[in-house]
């Protein structure tokens, strides 16, 4: 910048009296960026390079989100200690323990030099703020520095790149439990003896339910049971899944099933203390999930498309997503994205639209390396021993020594795990190591695309387990289960660890052809709760994910199958109708009415029944603004705790049997930290409650030698003694808490982005996306070819001022929020300037 007297940022006025000067490529001719913001405090940046467009979308991200932006860095970079202390050593361990810096240098390098200005662009930006920041402390330094005590420091590509990799990858494409699946099969063996053991085993975890609901209806497509790779008759994955004999019992005689008996056992301690930290078991801890519909021109009745999307990050202070338009250098784009990654992940460019959910692919595998006891830093592979890579890492501590360790690396992946008593190093392998700059890329670029050709070059190019979903200004609608996975060994059980050995070696990456996807569905729609793609397609190991018969995504589909076509605005209502429905009224009631049939009226088992019966699933507040107009949930909560514990809890060995005790209720006096699920638990016990309705076996009675009947009426019981404790005997009088919502002031990962008192909160609980937005192509009566809105919680900012005060756009969306309001998403310039709020230019210099 240079002439200019003073400039309006977060409010304040600020001098400046220095141009700024650029890290660009020499030969970028000076250039002018223009930031216009609408009445939300939402940017849009104008610029005629790519470098120059991404500065300005670096310096805005500086701007607002500044002390967000460099947690994120931190936390994904395992630099957390280094300015809050001590308490986050071990987690700054383990960030360092589950990526390789190198690779992502070398990504990096490898770019063609227009992708290279992307990362580079943003990244100058964003110390072009930091230097103002820097030279205006009591002004523009965000008081949250000042609060931990410490400063911003200046930004490269690569950590640009790596908040991306951090988050995206590291965390949504990163969910695997194999070491604990294989503790629990040990423990499962050990009580029913080998054989009913493993068929125990896959009542629990199974790889693939065909009555599990999916996005591509059946009759579309399913996925296919044999495919030819590279010229070459595979054999069809699934059935060698479920038809050859078990991994373990294959290997049982050899070194490699010793090997794995021996590390089972190990495992066992660490379980409990992962279910009380995360509510779940694996290093991904418990990902939240996010639900989508797109409606096709066939069932759009005042449009040709409607695209409604409601991603699940969890709710936090400041706002997850960052609004950003960009305009130039090929880009015309307005939406929202997550952490301000350089690619929107949900937005439009006026031809079409994009959005997304978490896949949950099985992308990751656990390789099980045989260490040396002679040659410390040595593994079996092929037989012969070979040198880990390592990298030593130094962990700088705030008022504390600094800690070293080391990092070790196999050919299979980053070693996650050691076992000295069994010479034992667990590493991880990801379908996606080497490709996470390039998916980065994928999402940047899908940003050009105008049709579903263009769009779909790029989904392949995307090697994260997430669906893609795409409309367009004609009316076509698709989908793409995206990401890289891997062509195991036939007889490779992918709930379970395999020896690093070499003869368990994938055999490569599947093609892209076979990963699912539609277009134009027959049924005019698409939907999406996180539940499988596709028929027959099979399950990550993560057991919180089981795609069953039981599925929330049912309450999305069941609700649009209702009419025939729908308006943009009853496409919107369905998230108000999602988020307060209760999700276990549609799988049990019917049991519950069979059981209570035969009881009088007067029985207080037959009344809550009746009750159930007679709600709609509903959970709306009362006029108290702090309890729930009927007690249906807690009803279902109570009578659900005591089944499971009779049942599933009961037929699990400990401390196992707490991964399925939970009713899907339970909460936090916060609240949520993201959307509610039907438990795992719930999952299986609905299985088992189809009787031979159900496509999983049941190797083991859930119901003890009883009558379900009878287990239902006693679990009921139970509940009523609960209930009459807590709230009296009239039911008539229950009155039941609401459950909060809260934007907590931590990161996901659990690190302060923001100082507590930054925490907001909403009195009612909504089971729905961290943000939600809506594109309607070709609406009816209207002269613009797309109407878009989003809602971005708490607000666009997160700036608060050395003094104290607070951007007035922090929290600015968060009544919309409640309320399920939105807010327009503007494209054009014409539309930009009508609402502007304010303008500033940049004029750069090489």
């Amino acid at each position: 910048m240079k002439n200019r007297k003073s400039m309006i940022v977060n409010g304040i006025a600020v001098a400046l009296t220095c141009s700024l000067s650029l890290s660009a490529l020499a030969e970028s001719p000076a250039a002018e960026v223009k930031i216009v913001r609408d009445e939300y405090g939402m940017p849009h940046i104008y610029a005629s390079t790519t470098h120059n467009l991404f500065y300005g979308y670096g310096y805005v991200v500086a701007q607002d989100r500044l002390f967000q932006m460099e947690m994120a860095r931190r936390s994904t970079q395992g630099t957390v200690s280094e300015v809050l202390g001590s308490q986050y050593l071990n987690f700054d361990k383990d960030i360092r323990q589950n990526y390789w810096p190198a690779s992502i240098h070398a990504q990096i390098a490898a770019l063609p030099a227009e992708d290279k200005a992307i990362l580079q662009g943003y990244a100058d930006g964003m110390n072009a703020w930091i230097d103002e920041v820097n030279r205006h402390p009591d002004t523009l330094m965000p008081k949250q520095f000042t609060t931990f005590g410490f400063k911003p420091q200046h930004w490269q590509p690569f950590d640009v790149a790596m908040v991306f990799v951090g988050t995206m990858a590291n965390r949504f494409s990163d969910s695997t439990s194999e070491i604990d699946n294989l503790a629990l099969l040990t423990a499962l063996k050990d009580k029913y003896g080998a054989k009913q053991g493993m068929a125990v085993f896959n009542q629990l975890k199974w790889l693939v339910n065909p009555n599990a609901p999916t996005t591509i209806a059946p009759q579309e497509s399913r996925y296919p049971l044999t495919f030819d790779l590279n010229k070459t008759q595979t054999a069809a994955l699934l059935p060698r899944y479920d038809q050859s004999p078990p991994m373990l019992e294959r290997l049982a005689k050899g070194d490699d099933g010793a090997l794995l008996a021996l590390t089972a056992t190990q495992n066992r301690a660490t379980i409990a203390a992962q279910f009380a930290r995360s509510g779940a078991n694996g290093l991904a801890g418990y990902p939240t999930t996010s639900n989508m519909w797109v409606i096709g021109k066939s069932k759009a009745q005042d449009a040709k498309a409607i695209m409604v999307n409601g991603p699940q990050f969890g709710w936090y202070a400041p706002a997850y997503t960052y609004g950003i338009g960009l305009h130039g250098a090929g880009y015309d784009v307005t939406g929202n994205t997550p952490f301000a990654y350089p690619g929107l992940v949900f937005g439009h460019n006026g031809a079409i639209s994009w959005g997304s959910t978490a896949g949950f692919g099985d992308d990751v595998d656990i390789f099980a390396e045989q260490l040396s006891d002679k040659k410390p830093g040595y593994y079996l592979h092929n037989g012969q021993w070979v040198k880990m890579l390592s990298r030593d890492e130094v962990i700088n501590v705030k008022d504390a020594q600094a800690v070293d360790f080391t990092v070790y690396r196999t050919v299979h992946g980053n070693v996650i795990k050691t076992d000295p008593a069994t010479h034992t190093a667990y590493a991880k392998a990801r379908a996606w190591d080497g490709k996470e700059v390039a998916s980065l890329l994928a999402w940047t670029h899908q940003m050009k695309a105008k049709n579903w050709q263009e769009w779909t070059q790029q989904a392949a190019k995307q090697a994260l387990t997430i669906n893609w979903y795409y409309a367009d200004v004609n009316g076509n609608i698709g989908y793409v289960h995206t990401g890289a996975y891997p062509q195991r060994q036939p007889g490779h059980d992918p709930r379970l660890p395999v020896p690093g050995t070499g003869k368990w070696d994938w055999q490569g990456v599947l093609p892209f052809a076979l990963n699912p996807k539609v277009y134009n569905p027959a049924s005019g729609y698409i939907a999406n709760w996180n539940n499988a793609p596709q028929q027959n397609y099979p399950a990550s190991d993560l057991f919180a994910f089981l795609w069953g018969g039981a599925d929330r995504v049912t309450e999305i589909a069941r609700l649009i199958d209702k009419q025939p076509t729908f308006t943009y605005e009853q496409a919107w209502d369905l998230i108000g109708k999602t988020s307060r429905q209760d999700l276990n009224l549609r799988l049990f009631l019917p049991a519950l009415q069979g059981a209570t049939a035969s009881l009088p009226q007067s029985d207080p088992r037959q009344q809550m029944v009746s009750l159930l019966s007679r709600w709609d699933g509903q959970n709306r507040l009362a006029a108290d603004g702090k309890t729930l107009q009927q007690p249906g949930s807690a009803i279902l909560n109570a009578w659900l705790t005591s089944m499971l514990k009779k049942t599933v809890v009961a037929a699990v060995p400990a401390p196992f049997n707490q991964w399925y005790g939970a009713s899907g209720y339970e909460t936090t006096q916060d609240g949520p930290t993201g959307s509610l699920n039907i438990s795992v638990g719930a999952k299986i016990l609905y299985e088992a409650l189809q009787g031979d309705r159900s496509a999983i076996g049941q190797a083991v009675d859930l119901f003890g030698g009883k009558s379900q009947q009878a287990v239902i009426l006693e679990a009921l019981q139970e509940a009523w003694q609960t209930l009459c404790a807590r709230y009296g005997t009239d039911i008539s009088q229950w009155k039941t808490p609401a459950m909060a919502l809260t934007f907590r002031a931590n990161n996901f990962f659990g690190v302060p982005q923001a100082a507590p008192q930054e925490a907001r909160h909403q009195a009612e609980y909504q089971n729905r996306g961290t943000e939600n937005d809506m594109i309607v192509f070709s609406p009816a009566g209207q002269k613009t070819p797309v109407l878009a809105w989003d809602v971005v919680a708490p607000g666009q900012s997160g700036f608060v001022a050395p003094n104290g005060t607070v951007d007035k756009h922090y929290d600015d969306q968060l009544k919309m929020y409640e309320t399920f309001g939105r807010k327009p998403l503007w494209l054009t310039p014409q539309e930009v300037n009508a609402h502007k709020e304010s303008q500033e230019i940049l004029h750069l210099k090489p």
